[in-house]
């Protein structure tokens, strides 16, 4: 993605690297002339080309402009349509569209086998760090296998950082680990001590690993419309209220 934009020739000194082939050839100096991966700007670079391409070539195109703002996760597109004949209709327009700026857009997959790329999976998928059971269409976490030796407070955190969970599947089981990891702050602990094996951290732990465990095998529907709504466009409003006094405080839901 990022080496189908070009930087400006003056920005370019600012990406030199030199290289030599041995030890016998003199030293040469290269410029990159696309974005580099890895620079702190490169991902927004990334996303304001991909809009302006949008915004150049199909200026009156709404449904794609709200695409390309909304439902682009880097180089990751994730997009709900209503039937097969919309998802061919938007998955050709945003090829043809995109391919304009040079961004070749592959790799479809999607429930229904149609749109789905012949070189595709179109049984399972992996959408930003969680499974897509694209037959049953659900999602899953994906298994993060627990540490075997004796859990210190790297451990633990090398652990709770392997989960990428950008939809926030797992928010409520993450905050554990997350509060045992300040706990052992709060306590001095170095990086290297092992958990005493007798003690309350360690079942905690043990806890938190068997909930992490049990997840993953949870199968969650990727569409939550209910029945009676799925085809209808608008889609009536629902929002969640969470409240709270003080951290102590139990929380309390309010539905709307």
């Amino acid at each position: 993605m990022f080496q189908a934009i070009k930087i400006k020739s003056e920005d370019a000194r600012f990406h030199r690297y030199v290289f030599r082939e041995n030890l016998s050839h003199p030293i040469q100096v290269y410029e990159l002339t696309t974005v580099t991966f890895g620079d702190k700007p490169s991902p927004t670079a990334a996303i304001v080309t991909l809009r302006h391409v949008v915004a150049e070539n199909a200026p009156d195109n709404d449904q794609l402009k709200r695409v390309i703002t909304k439902q682009f996760y880097m180089d990751d597109l994730n997009e709900s349509v209503i039937d097969e004949e919309e998802a061919l209709g938007l998955k050709t327009t945003l090829t043809k569209t995109l391919a304009k700026g040079n961004f070749t857009i592959r790799k479809w997959q999607s429930n229904a086998k149609e749109v789905c790329d012949k070189t595709e999976d179109s049984k399972q998928a992996t959408v930003l760090g969680t499974k897509w059971d694209l037959q049953k269409d659900t999602f899953k976490v994906k298994e993060v296998e627990p540490k075997n030796d004796v859990p210190t407070k790297r451990s633990i955190l090398s652990q709770t950082a392997s989960y990428f969970d950008v939809f926030g599947i797992l928010s409520g089981v993450l905050i554990r680990p997350k509060i045992l990891l300040q706990k052992l702050w709060q306590l001095n602990m170095d990086w290297d001590t092992p958990l005493n094996p007798k003690g309350e951290l360690y079942a905690i732990l043990n806890d938190i690993n068997r909930d992490l465990e049990e997840i993953a095998t949870i199968e969650i529907p990727r569409c939550l419309i209910p029945e009676r709504y799925r085809g209808q466009r608008p889609l009536p409003e629902v929002s969640l209220h969470g409240l709270s006094d003080a951290p102590k405080m139990p929380w309390a839901w309010e539905y709307g």
